[in-house]
């Protein structure tokens, strides 16, 4: 490889560098050879001991590693030990011929010295460096504010060639120049009077100099000239200038001394109406709505970066800066009125321009009414106002603020609607209720985040209510079933709820009769005019508070006194008694003391048909007579109704006459073989 090459003035130099670790290194220079150990870590170093005279040095290392491969290394160095012969200072443009005296704040040393040498000056405590050129041509120009004029300056130039010889000149200089400052004029710089920022297009630049001195300015790629009066005041005017920013020079020259100034001006004659809506903090509900229900806003929004924001609302004025990037914000800290409040803004930019202004207004809404809400009629079944109804899916409907946002939650399920301009709103439950109450919680929250809760519950019921026991109650008899002489009579019955209403209507289309009903569910009415004699009908009709109804029509008659019929309890019926004996014997009935008698037929059968008797308990006799003189003899009571009575069993021992039956036996088992039938009168 390529060494490292380098001058120096020191004549014993050291050779150095770094190897594979451990290798064997050997050093040819000067036509000798020296070897050297590689350390551990690869670094080498040889040290020439015989000292060098001035002059070039070529030199070869050669590597020897310890897996036996072979490294070249092939450079050069330098010895020279003569300093720079030559080094000469002098100050450029200097006054009167004078190569000490510079005629302008922005002085410049130069000299010559030798080619490539390393210039270092040195004063008033800073060291400036520069380098010279190929022909030895060396310059510094130092910065116009870097001396004070018209006070000496000591300095020391020192040039150092690439071996680090060196060679120095001491000196000193004077600034002898005039002054010279410019600015923008009061009367142009519009907006604040320190920032040079206007929105004059032809902005005047004025400043002092030495009297007489001889002014150019160079703004915008044009010069102007002008020359200062005898206080030394100058002024000039500049042609149209488009918005932008623009560096100027100014140069003051009188007698060969020469001075600068500069600065900057910005030209600004544009405007930008600012923006303003509420902040988020103090936007309410709808965000971008101007509504609010905080009465101290924040307003916030953009502007020309460092305008002045002038926001004036119900007579009180707030101003802020907008920052560097254009933002601003104002806290409103009188109290806004509920309503609308107007506002206005407008922005003053640094250059004195004021923007458009922007008219706006935040309505403030810190009140919201109490919301309504109940079942739309045709859902509320029954009675309108008790929220009871027999439709599982119903709607609700109420009143809010227009546009509020109405927010339903009901046996777990949620359900929202929009008010509408009139603030009505309906909300459809599309999920069935459950049978008996379903609580349910209505929200409403307003544009301005004002919200209002109610509560209130809805009662499912879906199971019809039963009549029972209706009747008439002025019927003749319980086998008669609403047959009445009454022709105004009292119709009667129960319900099993007793909130339902009862109706009674009599005749198809007729006028419906409310009825009340008492604690226990019983009900009566009676008709405010008389029917005619016949059949009738009457229908009862029952409706729950929920609108379930369930309805039974009723036969009914109306009879004339002289058509009510005999109770059978009261009629007076021939008995007919039949038995069963031997053939030929003799029967005789006592009965309530009338006797009667037949006698027993071929076929061993007997019958006796008595006078009429009411219905009732007799007492009786019975003998039985046998041809042959035998006698058989029975008392007791008989029951006679109006229904049959009928023993089947033929004891044949009423036939066969020689038994020996025990009377009581016998007796009882003769009433068993007897038949009494109460005969119904034609």
């Amino acid at each position: 490889g390529q060494g490292t090459n380098v001058e120096t003035s020191n004549k014993t130099p050291t050779l150095s560098g770094t190897a594979h670790a451990n290798s064997d290194l050997t050093v040819y220079l000067n036509n000798k050879q020296y070897t050297v150990k590689a350390s551990v870590d690869g670094g080498w170093f040889f040290k020439i001991t015989e000292p060098l005279g001035d002059g070039k040095y070529d030199y070869k290392v050669t590597e020897k590693t310890t897996d036996g491969k072979t490294n070249t290394f092939n450079g050069y160095f330098i010895i020279d030990t003569k300093a720079p012969t030559n080094l000469t200072v002098e100050v450029e443009d200097s006054a009167l011929g004078n190569a000490t005296i510079a005629n302008r704040p922005d002085l410049t040393l130069k000299g010559k010295t030798e080619a490539l040498a390393l210039v270092t000056i040195a004063v008033g405590g800073i060291t400036y460096q520069t380098k010279a050129d190929t022909q030895g041509n060396w310059s510094y120009t130092f910065d116009k504010n870097a001396f004070i004029i018209n006070q000496p300056y000591n300095y020391t130039v020192t040039a150092s060639d690439a071996a680090g010889n060196k060679i120095s000149v001491n000196g000193v200089f004077r600034v002898d120049t005039i002054t010279v400052a410019a600015n923008i004029d009061t009367n142009s710089n519009s907006g604040d009077k320190n920032d040079n920022i206007t929105n004059v297009a032809t902005p005047t630049i004025n400043g002092e100099t030495a009297a007489g001195a001889k002014v150019t300015l160079v703004i915008g790629g044009k010069n102007y000239t002008t020359t200062a009066n005898s206080d030394g005041k100058w002024a000039i005017t500049v042609d149209s200038l488009k918005d932008n920013t623009y560096n100027y020079i100014v140069t003051a020259e009188i007698d060969g001394k020469k001075n600068y100034a500069s600065g900057s001006v910005v030209i600004d004659t544009a405007t930008i109406t600012p923006t303003a809506e509420l902040d988020e903090s103090s936007d309410t509900g709808i965000k971008h709505d101007n509504i609010t229900n905080n009465s101290t806003p924040i307003l916030t929004g953009q502007a020309e970066a460092g305008s002045t924001i002038k926001l004036t609302i119900n007579g009180s004025i707030y101003t802020d800066i907008a920052d560097a990037h254009g933002n601003w914000s104002i806290k409103i800290t009188y109290p806004l009125w509920e309503g609308v409040n107007e506002y206005t803004l407008q922005a003053e930019d640094k250059a004195g321009n004021f923007s458009d202004i922007l008219t706006g207004h935040i309505i403030l809404d810190s009140k919201l009414d109490v919301p309504t809400a109940t079942l739309v009629e045709s859902d509320n079944s029954g009675d309108q106002s008790d929220n009871i109804t027999n439709i599982s899916m119903p709607s609700l409907t109420g009143l809010a603020e227009p546009g509020a946002t109405v927010t339903i939650k009901i046996s777990d399920h949620i359900y929202s609607t929009i008010a509408n301009t009139d603030g009505t709103w309906t909300v459809q439950v599309t999920n069935p209720l459950n049978e008996g109450v379903n609580h349910y919680e209505v929200e409403v929250q307003d544009n301005a985040g004002n919200t209002k809760n109610i509560t209130g519950d809805i009662v499912l019921d879906t199971t019809k209510p039963t009549l029972t026991d209706v009747k008439i109650a002025d019927q003749i008899a319980s086998e008669h079933d609403n047959i009445t002489v009454q022709d105004n009579p009292v119709f009667t019955g129960k319900v099993d709820d007793i909130t339902a209403t009862v109706s009674i209507c009599f005749g198809e289309g007729n006028e419906k009769h409310l009825v009340t009903v008492g604690d226990d569910g019983h009900w009566r009415y009676q008709h405010n005019s008389p029917f005619t004699l016949g059949e009738h009908q009457f229908t009862v009709e029952v409706s729950d508070k929920a609108g379930n109804t369930s309805s039974s029509t009723y036969d009914f008659e109306v009879i004339s006194p002289e058509q009510v019929p005999v109770p059978l309890d009261e009629q007076r019926l021939p008995v007919e008694i039949e038995g069963a004996a031997l053939s030929g014997a003799q029967v005789e009935l006592l009965i309530d003391n009338e006797l009667y008698s037949t006698q027993v037929d071929s076929t061993g059968k007997w019958n006796i048909l008595t006078n009429s008797y009411t219905p009732g308990k007799y007492d009786y006799e019975l003998k039985i007579t046998h041809p042959s003189g035998e006698t058989i003899t029975d008392k007791g009571k008989v029951d006679i109704t109006n229904k049959p009575l009928a023993i089947d069993n033929h004891h044949e021992s009423l036939i066969n006459t020689s038994a020996k039956v025990d009377d009581s036996a016998f007796i009882h088992s003769a009433l068993e073989d007897v038949y009494i039938n109460h005969q119904e009168q034609e």
